[in-house]
């Protein structure tokens, strides 16, 4: 009759975004990542805190770990999460957001609507969150920290901490909508009913 049905369920979701939902994501991350056997968690990190938190809770799993913060022209994260996801072997990456770079730049100078652009507007229809761990697997795979060949979680929010969090299989920015090789959300984990928008 073809392929088995799959029942998941959307584990979390929260009333409000924002980081008081951090400890909730991490816990909800667990039981897929047990279930799903998953060996790689992107994170969304601005300041790092996030980040650590994650490996803190994945310490001594055999999952790998890489977070993304942002972009070398926006605030750095706070030295002391630096320290510490280097002593936990973690990969932290800054690059071009993949969602703006150069698109934007045109963007503010002349106007229009780049595609990138709507591809982000319409992720933020799920919620911030979903926009960013989309757009930071898209970063990590860019830049060789996660393989193209198996599924990852990602876990992002709205602002700080996390509030979202994806079961994606990724792709580079080039494969974005590559009909075999694009990314795809497979799940939805965690996200905010209510939305807030940056």
């Amino acid at each position: 009759m073809g392929k088995e049905s799959v029942n998941k369920k959307i584990v979390y979701v929260f009333s409000e975004p924002g980081k008081e939902n951090t400890e909730k994501v991490i816990e909800a991350v667990k039981e897929r990542v047990s279930e799903e056997n998953i060996g790689w968690i992107v994170v969304a990190s601005a300041t790092g805190e996030t980040g650590v938190k994650v490996a803190e809770a994945f310490r001594d799993t055999n999952v790998r770990i890489v977070v993304v913060a942002e972009s070398a022209s926006m605030t750095p994260p706070k030295e002391e999460y630096v320290k510490k996801l280097k002593e936990f072997g973690v990969p932290l990456l800054r690059g071009v957001h993949a969602f703006s770079g150069v698109n934007e730049s045109y963007n503010r100078l002349y106007g229009g609507v780049s595609v990138s652009s709507v591809v982000a507007h319409t992720l933020r229809r799920f919620s911030q969150g979903v926009k960013v761990a989309v757009e930071v697997v898209l970063m990590a795979a860019d830049a060789g920290l996660i393989p193209l060949d198996q599924e990852v979680i990602s876990i992002a929010g709205t602002g700080r901490g996390a509030d979202t969090a994806l079961i994606i299989r990724p792709s580079t920015t080039s494969k974005f909508f590559d009909k075999e090789q694009g990314l795809e959300i497979r799940e939805i984990i965690a996200m905010p009913r209510k939305k807030r928008f940056y």
